[in-house]
């Protein structure tokens, strides 16, 4: 047998550099993909926010001098506010719809999934103003339809002055409340859209990570069984006590 010894210290056992390098590269695959979607994501958000930005960008160039320092003194805190507004939820819209959460490219399928975040965005502001005009003519706000689930049946809006403390929270399509669910906000600060978007994000990201855990398991039991082969292999030759301490 050759010596093992090298200048009076163990040099290490050699490793099936195959099935170590595979494991790795399972798991790497696995947690680029997570980086990469939140970049993905973030893209497509500001592309269907294209409008708020370029809104944004022009409040403080165009206009006269008056409303150029109006701008500059508020920082164009409405278009602001827009603008973040649109891009937040549209990246919940985009995550809640699973985009860019296949391992398989798929551009054709991603690019109806941004146009669905885009409707359904504005479907939900298109309901917003509805309220606001019906409350400013003191009128019954229009019945709540769910935007994931429309062929649900509408819930009729309550009024605020009707509202009770200990009233439920309305949840449009009649989402139930999944257990470990930590909304964005208090439920009760959001509007019914909001909570409705915050539980399809919530159940979404679970199935996500199901997925990840998924795609990473064969390799990651591969990269185990390659490290059981070194750890036998190390105490066959130094027996068990440094065997398992370098494997």
């Amino acid at each position: 047998m050759a010596d093992m010894r090298t200048c009076g210290r163990l040099t290490n056992p050699p490793v099936d550099a195959t099935d170590e390098s595979s494991g790795v590269r399972g798991a790497e695959r696995v947690i680029e993909k997570f980086k990469e979607r939140g970049d993905t994501v973030q893209r497509a958000a500001m592309e269907n926010c294209a409008l708020e930005n370029e809104a944004l960008a022009l409040c403080f160039k165009t206009g006269s001098w008056r409303k150029q320092i109006e701008s500059r003194l508020t920082a164009c805190s409405a278009e602001n506010r827009t603008f973040s507004r649109c891009f937040a939820t549209q990246s919940k819209f985009l995550q809640a719809l699973g985009y860019a959460a296949s391992f398989d490219e798929d551009p054709e399928r991603e690019e109806r999934i941004q146009l669905h975040a885009d409707k359904l965005y504005h479907q939900m502001l298109d309901y917003e103003k509805k309220v606001e005009e019906a409350k400013a003519a003191g009128e019954q706000p229009p019945p709540i339809r769910s935007l994931f689930h429309p062929e649900s049946p509408p819930q009729p809006e309550v009024p605020a002055a009707e509202k009770k403390p200990y009233s439920p929270v309305e949840i449009p399509g009649g989402e139930a409340i999944p257990d470990g669910f930590k909304p964005s906000k208090p439920l009760h600060q959001l509007t019914p859209h909001e909570r409705e978007l915050e539980i399809r994000l919530h159940n979404s990201q679970i199935e996500q990570h199901k997925l990840y855990a998924q795609e990473a398991s064969p390799f990651m039991k591969g990269h185990d069984e390659a490290k059981e082969k070194r750890r036998a292999k190390a105490v066959s030759w130094f027996g068990e006590t440094i065997g398992n301490w370098i494997a």
